[in-house]
């Protein structure tokens, strides 16, 4: 039997229209969870302390993860006192690769717990997510895939800003350091036990030319993840299609609407990316 809970949200950024409501819901018996109850209150934590872009702790053994994947968040989490057994609440669209797999490291070395709290897109959830010890996705929460780096680089599609005599070195530089991620990417999905086709398996099969790939997030049930690709330890993520109520304010708070390509498979296209 589901208990009632009341949900009080103010939504805007995003949407441009600041928004206040209060909401019965009806969540399931493991919401109740003791790790969910924690992780509900470290979330609530980083949102009370710290603005949408910040990598910092609130609290003991808390950090909050907030904004894109880069070398200065990169740095910014790496500089912290983490433990073993931390628990790192997400909110990130993504960012670098290489940066991602830093982070990712870490993750993996110090068994932290991920917390996601809103979104957790791209190279957050391609490396970041699969990595933790353990996963907790807070309701309305979205883990969006979001393709991969390309197996090769084209000459014709790559920019370059430099004296043309310089180019062509320039670009084979460019292919090694590509080849040399990709090579550290393989080794990482084979590491932590992950089948790598989970940010290759494009839900909707070939991209059309007016939806390209890059264009949108898919996002995978906690079976799907698990029985398919490998990805363990999911205390709990309750997919799109859990709830109606949920579904609908999910795609209006994050302008992420979630269609249903199989049973356990969603796609989410515009507003996070």
């Amino acid at each position: 039997m589901a208990s009632i809970r009341v949900l009080i949200f103010a939504c805007g950024g995003i949407l441009g229209v600041p928004a206040l409501a209060s909401v019965p819901l009806l969540w399931p018996n493991d919401y109740d969870l003791p790790a969910v109850r924690d992780a509900q209150r470290a979330a609530l934590e980083c949102d009370r302390q710290y603005g949408s872009d910040h990598v910092t702790t609130a609290g003991a053994n808390t950090i909050c993860f907030y904004g894109l994947i880069n070398k200065n968040s990169r740095d910014r989490f790496l500089a912290l006192p983490l433990n073993d057994g931390d628990t790192v609440v997400l909110k990130s669209l993504g960012g670098s690769v290489e940066d991602a797999l830093d982070i990712a490291d870490v993750f993996e070395q110090k068994h932290l717990v991920a917390v996601v709290n809103g979104y957790c897109a791209s190279s957050c959830a391609n490396y970041i997510f699969v990595a933790a010890a353990a996963k907790i996705v807070l309701d309305g929460g979205v883990v969006g895939f979001h393709g991969h780096p390309p197996d090769a680089l084209d000459v014709k599609q790559w920019t370059y800003i430099g004296p043309p005599t310089q180019r062509d070195a320039a670009f084979a530089d460019t292919v090694t350091g590509w080849r040399r991620l990709l090579s550290r990417q393989a080794a990482f999905f084979t590491r932590i036990g992950v089948n790598p086709n989970l940010i290759r398996d494009y839900p909707l099969g070939t991209p059309p030319a007016l939806f390209p790939q890059e264009t949108a997030v898919w996002e995978f049930g906690p079976s799907t993840l698990h029985d398919k690709y490998g990805v363990t330890n999911i205390l709990y993520f309750q997919t799109p299609d859990h709830a109606g109520l949920r579904t609908r304010m999910r795609s209006y708070i994050f302008g992420l609407p979630c269609r249903s390509m199989t049973k356990d498979v969603w796609m989410c296209t515009g507003g996070l990316l």
